[in-house]
């Protein structure tokens, strides 16, 4: 399925300690076993645009919501950057 054929217009969104702290656990193996405990493990543009490909995140009527602090600029960046992709991606595949 195609992300721009999906029905769903809502995400509420809970983030791992990992990535609430803002730690890369590619540069960081001591923190493996923390990964995505009690949320999403978003640590790049690749992760982001995997988590919301089921979501047409231009469309005015699609709302995100995020319990996140610190690295909020990053991820806010990531989402961004995906919806982007997202459309660009709609006219490639034509």
């Amino acid at each position: 399925m195609l992300a721009w054929e999906c029905q769903q217009k809502d995400l509420s969104t809970a983030f791992d300690s990992v990535t609430l702290y803002g730690n890369d656990p590619h540069i960081r193996p001591d923190i493996y076993g923390k990964i995505g405990n009690a949320g999403v493990s978003i640590c790049c543009l690749d992760d982001a645009k995997n988590y919301i490909q089921v979501l047409i995140l231009s469309e005015p009527s699609t709302s995100v919501s995020m319990t996140i602090n610190g690295p909020a600029p990053m991820l806010l960046g990531f989402f961004m950057n995906a919806a982007i992709d997202q459309n660009c991606e709609k006219y490639i595949m034509r």
